[in-house]
């Protein structure tokens, strides 16, 4: 049995978009493990809702191939691998720094006068 070239087309663009989006997730946690980029809960959240996202966009495939089809094999299985790894390591990741509770509280304004410049807790400009 053969899938006519349109089909064809289309899912072979479903597994390039979902190495894409691996991409992003895997390049989203290294940014934040080793590129000292703020830890954010949303992100998180995009990954979770990538998960099932994932499963919604593979089960639309042109005639919903059954589980197991090369797609899988090529594409989906990795992109739920990746993503269920980055949401684990940025939960923790999350949870084990403290810059989501280490906002400073805000500084009244002086009578008469402006308020002084907030103070930051971000190293590098201290440095």
């Amino acid at each position: 049995m053969s899938r006519s070239t349109v089909t064809s087309v289309v899912v072979y663009f479903s597994i390039l978009l979902t190495w894409v989006l691996i991409a992003s997730v895997v390049g989203m946690t290294l940014a934040v493990l080793f590129g000292g980029r703020k830890t954010e809960i949303s992100m998180v959240a995009f990954f979770t809702t990538l998960l099932f996202a994932m499963t919604a966009f593979r089960n639309a495939l042109p005639g919903a191939p059954p589980m197991g089809a090369a797609s899988d094999y090529l594409a989906f299985f990795w992109g739920f691998a990746v993503a269920i790894v980055a949401v684990g390591v940025m939960s923790v990741v999350w949870l084990l720094r403290r810059e989501h509770t280490a906002t400073p509280a805000p500084v009244a304004a002086e009578p008469g006068g402006t308020a002084p410049p907030p103070q930051t807790t971000d190293p590098e400009r201290h440095a």
